[in-house]
């Protein structure tokens, strides 16, 4: 049973919105686009700064992040 992946899915769908691929907001973070891809697919969470840092990056709060339905 796979768990909710509410923080991935919305880090792809404003990752999207703006244009940028997984390598673009890798770079922007210090990580690799392997990285954003297993954020998205949920096989990883990111740590707390780098969801400060991602949320920051496109304009929405922490908590809008975590859990809205962006």
């Amino acid at each position: 049973m796979k768990k909710e992946n509410t923080i991935g899915q919305n880090i792809r769908k404003l990752r999207i919105r703006h244009g940028d691929t997984q390598k673009i907001l890798g770079d922007a973070l210090g990580y690799g686009a392997t990285t954003i891809a297993n954020y998205e697919s949920g096989y990883r969470q990111p740590d707390i700064q780098t969801a400060k840092a991602i949320a920051a990056r496109y304009g929405v709060t922490l908590d809008e992040l975590m859990s809205a339905e962006l």
